[in-house]
């Protein structure tokens, strides 16, 4: 036999564990990121995307005006052949590049410390836009 809560009792429970949530939110758990690691190899494979999603005309390559103001630099600066266009496999390099300066030990994988050393995913600091 099996004893189903009443459903009136679901619907204060489900408000109280969110409130509990709120609470967290509100104290050290909103800086909290869980541990994770990056295969440089699950690293590589997202870069296409990534450029495919900055080339708004389609072109197969990203140009300025393409760009959010706060990438504009980080990007144009994979332009190796400076012909103001940043090609596909410019882009690649550069991430690339990108990706083993903040692997220090160089174990091909991007530790949660070597991420934060390394500056990446602070969108919300002044001039930093990783």
């Amino acid at each position: 036999m099996r004893v189903l809560a009443p459903s009136f009792l679901v619907l204060p429970v489900l408000a109280l564990l969110g409130a509990c949530s709120d609470q967290e939110a509100k104290g050290d758990a909103v800086d909290f990121r869980p541990p994770t690691n990056q295969h440089r190899a699950d690293f590589a494979s997202g870069i296409e995307l990534r450029f495919r999603a900055m080339d708004a005309d389609r072109n197969s390559t990203i140009e300025h005006g393409e760009l959010r103001p706060d990438r504009v630099a980080r990007v144009m600066a994979a332009d190796a052949n400076h012909d103001g266009h940043v090609s596909l496999g410019e882009f690649e390099a550069a991430q690339l590049a990108r990706f083993d300066a903040a692997d220090v030990d160089h174990d091909r994988i991007l530790s949660s410390a070597e991420r934060d050393a390394a500056g990446w995913g602070r969108r919300n600091a002044v001039g930093n836009t990783q």
